[in-house]
Formats: C-alpha cells, sequence, structure tokens
C-alpha cells in the first residue's frame, strides 16, 4: 500500500513538474513565431537584422506594414531618404526608437549595442515585400540593404485566441 502511494503522488508531483515546463506564455510563444518573420543582412562588421510585425502583432484595422529594424553598429544609420518598399517610397513612415519602447520588449531578441527604428508603409498588395535602403556607419562603408519578407493572408495571421 506504501509502495502505491509512493508511486501515486510520485507521478502526480511529476506530471506537474513536466507540465509546469511545458506551458509557456503567449508573449514567449509570439517571439518564437516572429523568427519565422525576420530577416538578416550582413556584411563585414555590419549588421542588420528586420522583423515584419504584421503576422504577429497586427491591429484589427491596421492598414499599414509594419516593421522593425535594428542595425549595428550602434553608430550605424539608416538613411530615411533611401527606403522603399517594392520600389516605392510612398507615404513610408521611420523613426528611431527609444530603448525604453514597449514594441521592443516583444521583439524574440534585442541587444543594447543596436539602434532600432519601426518603418510604417501603407499595406501592399504583394505576395512578398521587398524592403530596401542605405544605411551608413563611421566604421563601415556605405551599404545597399535588401530584404525580402513573404506576406501571408490576414486570415492566418497569428491569435491568441
Amino acid at each position: 500500500m506504501k509502495k502505491f502511494i509512493f508511486l501515486a503522488l510520485f507521478s502526480a508531483f511529476f506530471s506537474a513538474f513536466i507540465m509546469g515546463c511545458s506551458v509557456k506564455s503567449v508573449d514567449e510563444a509570439q517571439k518564437r513565431e516572429l523568427l519565422a518573420y525576420t530577416q538578416k543582412f550582413q556584411q563585414d562588421n555590419f549588421l542588420v537584422v528586420a522583423t515584419y510585425l504584421n503576422p504577429i502583432y497586427s491591429q484589427e484595422n491596421d492598414q499599414n506594414d509594419d516593421f522593425i529594424i535594428s542595425v549595428y553598429p550602434q553608430d550605424a544609420q539608416i538613411l530615411i531618404e533611401s527606403l522603399k518598399v517594392n520600389e516605392s517610397d510612398e507615404n513610408i513612415s521611420a523613426h528611431l526608437l527609444n530603448d525604453d519602447e514597449p514594441l521592443l520588449k516583444k521583439l524574440a531578441f534585442n541587444s543594447p549595442w543596436t539602434k532600432y527604428y519601426k518603418i510604417s508603409v501603407p499595406a501592399k498588395d504583394s505576395d512578398t515585400l521587398k524592403l530596401k535602403f542605405k544605411a551608413t556607419s563611421e566604421s563601415s562603408q556605405p551599404h545597399q540593404v535588401l530584404l525580402v519578407f513573404q506576406k501571408i493572408s490576414r486570415s492566418l495571421y497569428w491569435s491568441p485566441r
């Protein structure tokens, strides 16, 4: 009887432990999912990591395609006037994000050694989004960056419901 009680308690605690370890928060699930919509450009000691936000963090009535772009080294800058999405520079909104921006906490990774920009453009009716811009840095030559993101139907956007 003692073995049965011990085995039952052990099984209950072990099951609770396994369940506790396997349950992740919605934020963690969203961060992992964002990696599927993240692209990288690297040349020498220059790095750009860009994330297409819409499939994970889209608003119901959002009519924009939104990106977060990080550039390294920290002295690097995106030349805002060079930004194009699908070869169009119309109505592009871009601004440098502060380190305490709540949106940065939603990213799968962030670094104190990079600058972050938020880019918004009117939603494009295409299967891909080609984000193109120039960036400069004191420690390297100017770079022409091209990142391509696969767009998905809004009906397939991630929803925690």
